[in-house]
């Protein structure tokens, strides 16, 4: 647990300090991982006129039948700089991520039909995305990132109390998250 907590420290540690003036909170959602059961919340801050700080939380504590499961919990700070201003239109950013996952015995994939994964990632990337104003309140924002992820994970057999195959360490290049929120402003 030590080790989580470290890597919590230095991914928000990493995060870039800037001073946060005519403060805009956005609070938002993404849909594509409710498809999996994934509880996400996303909280955007406006920091300046072109910049902008996000933390995402993902949370998918659930286990159907057969030992399917989705599980995880990520964690997904990220900087942005907006084009023409914070929440409207074209952005670019940086962002960082941190997951603890249980992941197996899912018709998506073939390997996840076979095999249970538990373990870890840790990574970090570059994003794109644009945001559409709706209303005063509301907006919708498409983001595609792509970088690197550490994956550091065992396998198992899909059926629970599988034994263990197999232990390893993986390097990921690649997407990393795409997207399609709600978001809410709160001013």
């Amino acid at each position: 647990m030590k080790k989580e907590w470290i890597v919590i420290i230095i991914l928000f540690s990493c995060l870039p300090v800037c001073r946060v003036n005519a403060q805009t909170i956005a609070v938002k959602t993404n849909v594509l991982p409710w498809m999996t059961g994934t509880l996400n919340l996303c909280g955007e801050m406006r920091c300046g006129e072109w910049y902008s700080l996000e933390m995402n939380l993902n949370y998918n504590p659930w286990t159907w039948g057969d030992n399917k499961k989705v599980k995880h919990v990520l964690i997904r700070p990220s900087f942005k700089r907006w084009f023409r201003g914070v929440y409207d239109g074209g952005f670019v950013g940086m962002q960082m991520y941190y997951s603890r996952f249980n992941i197996g015995a899912m018709p998506f994939f073939n390997v996840l039909k076979k095999y249970r994964y538990q373990g870890s990632m840790v990574g970090g990337g570059f994003s794109c995305g644009y945001q559409w104003p709706v209303s005063a309140s509301w907006s919708i924002e498409t983001s595609l990132a792509a970088g690197y992820a550490r994956l550091n994970f065992k396998q198992y057999g899909p059926a629970r109390g599988d034994l263990l195959q197999d232990k390893r360490k993986e390097n990921y290049w690649g997407v990393t998250h795409i997207g399609v929120s709600f978001v809410y402003f709160i001013q």
